[in-house]
């Protein structure tokens, strides 16, 4: 394994360093009281598996935005927003977010002819044909998806879906709409919910007005209430469709007649078994569909009513609670443990899975007495059907890191069933086996195994906080160690984005910023990033300055990267502020107190802007980019910035460059910075003459002087400078 220096240029989803070391038997050199100097080559020798874990499975496991820290793994799941971005991907990151797909003509013209309007149609209609932008309030299962393409179809020959916005509402590209198209957006995040709230709703109405185009944004109904700023754009999905209606409407289609698909359903057993459909919250759209296409099939294949409602119970039940029943406890220890284990490690390979789930096993055998563990004894199964009982799934995925390879990664066959089977633990009782599997699973040698058991620790946290604190994030919290730290901040994050634990997070994280203890310090630092920093009420912005204040070698760094991370997630406005801040930080004149300054900022300048240039991706420093002021750079692929705000920010730029060269406890990292940009360089000339005329800047700047001009001689020399760039 080798290691990774500035010199190279970071891959997508590479990330500022997050501070922490692979368990297991290390010298702990960060144990000492706050205001000595720990010796930075421990902490970096055992970040590579991390390193190579960002490198391999960010990219894979969220879309080309991600990146940050350990943290930001977390993305994929429990929480519907990014939450680190180490690189800026222009068309789907945090600065630039592409318009999603196109929906096919032939879906909408499926809706068209199947779709059930509910009585409180024509409101939705109204609302939206007023304000252009309907914020549809839905339960899950009942239609919200179909419902917004019918709302649009009538009126809008293409029609672009968001399945999930990764970043901020506001990056959306809504110039690349089409005139007159239309557009649903899904699974908004709680931060682009409060975007919603606090004006980001006016703003894509008037927008979309100019555009003669319109949208409907879908949100589950228990995510989103109605704030008095945005309530003339939300609506309710107030009822679901009459299952039999449904049915019958499907089968039609299907059938190509209304009056077989009526004959079909008139059947005894049907009629007993819409009898017993479920409705209100029960009700599922999805599977009443399945339904109707396994009665057409059936119908199609010669076969009757009872074969093909044996054959949707098969394969389409969601019933989650009544399939996991049986499996808590009819089934055999291997088939719950694998159950269970799919539910933590879900889209991992299934061989790893399969080595997890053994452990498991073993503890869940052990609670069984001689007679039942006899009973239960795991006999040879085939493997499709061992998947088939815990109803998951193999895809094959390619991963995109240093290591091409394939894998088979196993998932469930619903996506809803991760999270539901996670809260049946307790209401099963089995906590007291899972609680202490997964601590063993945070020490495990793959870290991508680590990383999910501290997210399912913290999504335990909501059925027992007091426990999941004390037994788990408080000794992680006060670890020397800072992989052990980075766990902490994982599992915190995902409770923060519970709104019953919020206040609790954000009370403890505030508390630990003003302990003593060097770890403390370190762990409430690293949690103020893009993981709970964002969702804070009052922002993390007075704790990050707090901790600044006599910051040694490892909060510096700690408050770096976190930096690094709310720096790229943020709108220019939020960038500006984030360097001034790092420049008041870099003048201050009290020992230490320069560090987290200079070290925020050399996170910041390893941050990479994936974007177009003459027609080739390429990945330039993000803080050239927003510091440039002629025409090599295009500024709406970076979320789009005006003349002031490109003088304030090569400003700052230029003013911590020069801090920077004259502080000597950090001039490896910085020098390292510079490095990967003069890197860069080499590969596109246009920039030599960027940095040229940055550090020229720079130079001038109070405290700059000879220090400046030393690297812009040495760093460029052999450069060259394209004069016409």
């Amino acid at each position: 394994m080798t290691d990774r220096t500035d010199d190279d240029p970071i891959e997508q989803g590479d990330v500022p360093e997050p501070g922490g070391k692979r368990p297991g038997n290390h010298a702990e050199n960060e144990s000492e009281p706050e205001g000595t100097q720990a010796d930075p080559t421990e902490d970096e020798r055992d970040l590579e598996p991390l390193k190579e874990f960002i490198l391999e499975e960010v990219g894979r496991r969220l879309s080309a935005s991600a990146g940050g820290s350990l943290q930001v793994i977390l993305g994929r799941d429990f929480l519907n927003s990014t939450i680190g971005n180490g690189a800026v991907t222009s068309g789907a990151g945090a600065q630039s977010i592409a318009l999603g797909f196109e929906i096919p003509g032939a879906r909408i013209e499926a809706v068209k002819h199947t779709y059930l309007p509910p009585v409180c149609y024509f409101d939705l209609q109204s609302r939206l044909d007023e304000h252009r932008l309907l914020i549809l309030r839905a339960r899950r299962g009942w239609g919200g998806t179909v419902t917004a393409v019918r709302l649009l179809c009538d009126d809008h020959e293409r029609i672009q879906q968001i399945s999930e916005v990764d970043g901020r509402l506001s990056a959306l590209r809504l110039d690349e709409l089409e005139r007159g198209s239309g557009l649903i957006v899904e699974n908004l995040g709680p931060e682009q919910l409060r975007e919603l709230a606090s004006g980001q709703a006016e703003r894509l109405s008037a927008k979309l007005k100019q555009l003669e185009a319109r949208a409907v944004v879908v949100v589950d109904e228990s995510s989103l209430r109605p704030d008095h700023r945005m309530e003339r754009f939300v609506a309710d999905l107030a009822a679901h469709p009459d299952p039999r209606r449904l049915v019958e409407s499907h089968l039609a289609e299907r059938l190509g007649s209304e009056e077989s698909a009526r004959e079909l359903l008139s059947a005894d057993t049907l009629a007993a078994w819409f009898a017993a459909a479920p409705v209100g919250d029960g009700f599922d759209a999805h599977l009443l569909v399945g339904l109707a296409h396994d009665l057409a099939e059936g119908v199609q294949a010669g076969g009757g009513v009872e074969e093909a409602l044996e054959r949707f119970a098969e394969r389409s039940e969601s019933d989650t609670d009544n399939w996991f029943d049986g499996i808590a406890n009819h089934g055999t220890p291997s088939v719950t443990a694998l159950a269970l284990t799919v539910a933590v490690l879900e889209g991992l390979p299934y061989g790893t899975v399969s080595r997890v789930a053994g452990a498991l096993e073993r503890i869940l055998a052990g609670d069984l007495p001689a007679e039942g563990r006899e009973r239960n004894e795991p006999r040879r199964v085939r493997r499709t059907q061992v998947l088939k009982t815990v109803r998951a799934k193999l895809t094959t995925e390619r991963r995109n890191g240093r290591l091409q390879n394939e894998d088979e990664v196993i998932s469930f066959q619903d996506d809803r069933y991760r999270r539901h089977v996670l809260d049946l633990v307790y209401e099963y009782g089995f906590e007291n086996e899972i609680l202490p599997w997964l601590r063993e699973l945070t020490v495990d040698r793959e870290v991508a195994v680590a990383v999910c058991a501290a997210e399912v620790v913290g999504h335990l946290g909501k059925f027992d906080f007091r426990r999941i604190q004390t037994e788990f994030i408080g000794p992680w919290a006060r670890s020397p160690r800072p992989y052990d730290r980075e766990l902490a901040v994982i599992a915190l994050a995902v409770l923060a984005r519970e709104a019953r634990t919020l206040h609790a997070v954000t009370r403890l994280v505030g508390d630990w910023s003003r302990k003593k203890l060097g770890p403390l310090r370190r762990t409430a630092a690293r949690a103020l990033g893009a993981g709970i920093g964002p969702l804070m009420p009052a922002g993390p912005d007075d704790l990050l300055d707090r901790l600044a204040e006599g910051a040694d070698r490892p909060l510096a760094k700690a408050i770096g990267s976190s930096i690094a991370e709310l720096f790229a997630l943020a709108d220019t406005r939020r960038r500006i502020v984030l360097l001034d801040m790092l420049c008041e930080w870099s003048e201050e004149s009290t020992a230490w107190n320069g560090f987290a300054g200079i070290a925020g900022f050399v996170e910041c300048g390893r941050i990479r802007l994936t974007l177009s240039f003459n027609g080739e991706r390429v990945r330039w420093p993000l803080l050239l980019v927003l510091s440039s002021f002629d025409g090599t750079f295009d500024r709406e692929q970076a979320g789009g910035w005006d003349q002031e705000a490109t003088g304030r920010i090569r400003d700052l730029t230029a003013a911590l460059i020069a801090s920077a060269a004259a502080d000597s406890a950090l001039l490896p990292e910085f020098e390292r910075m510079l490095k990967g940009w003069a890197s860069d360089a080499e590969q596109h000339p246009m920039l030599a003459r960027e940095i040229d005329e940055l550090l020229a800047e720079a130079a001038e700047s109070p405290g700059g002087g000879r220090n400046v001009e030393y690297y812009r001689r040495n760093l460029l020399d052999g450069l060259q400078i394209d004069a016409e760039s």
